[in-house]
């Protein structure tokens, strides 16, 4: 009868995919993450949600990039089968807070808490708790830099493009920076 139990499983995923087919945030909340106002998934949802969907919240304001995955739980327990005992697991929650970018590729760990104003970097590894008010990266992830720092750095260096097509955008980064257009 296990083997129904698997089968029915699959189908309500299957189910869960057509239906919330284009709305990743209508996925994650239908398998049971705990979603803010305001938040983005551009990762795929059936992949990115770990086992246990049901012990990840996300704050609002929150953008999940693509690749990100959340682990509920570390699987290393199994080592210790070998020894014919039960199959351990360590279990956590995820809780993300309000306003925070997950670059892409981003790997969250099991019971970790990530502060508000936060940006994890691109392939990033989550072990532990971060702290509001800050950019973190690296393997296992650290603070960079305070997240103010960042703002300001963002505001001298960026160049606004929102409503651009995307010939206007290449025709505005040629003109500001010739350079990036040489062979």
């Amino acid at each position: 009868m296990k083997w129904l139990s698997k089968i029915a499983s699959h189908l309500r995923q299957v189910y869960l995919g057509l239906r919330y087919r284009g709305n990743a945030v209508g996925y994650a909340r239908a398998i049971g993450v705990r979603v803010g106002k305001d938040c983005k998934i551009h990762a795929n949802p059936r992949k990115c949600f770990s086992t246990e969907p049901f012990l990840i919240t996300l704050g609002d304001h929150v953008l999940v990039t693509n690749g990100v995955r959340f682990l509920t739980h570390d699987g290393a327990g199994f080592v210790l089968s070998y020894q014919k005992t039960n199959y351990y697991d360590i279990w956590g929650p995820i809780r993300v807070g309000n306003n925070v970018y997950l670059g892409t590729n981003a790997l969250i760990l099991p019971s970790v808490t990530i502060g508000d104003n936060v940006i994890v970097a691109a392939g990033a590894v989550v072990t532990r708790d971060l702290a509001s008010n800050g950019v973190y990266g690296g393997v296992p992830a650290r603070k960079i830099k305070d997240f103010d720092e960042y703002v300001r750095d963002v505001k001298q260096k960026a160049v606004e493009n929102s409503g651009l097509s995307f010939a206007q955008r290449k025709e505005k980064y040629r003109k500001l920076h010739s350079e990036w257009f040489e062979s």
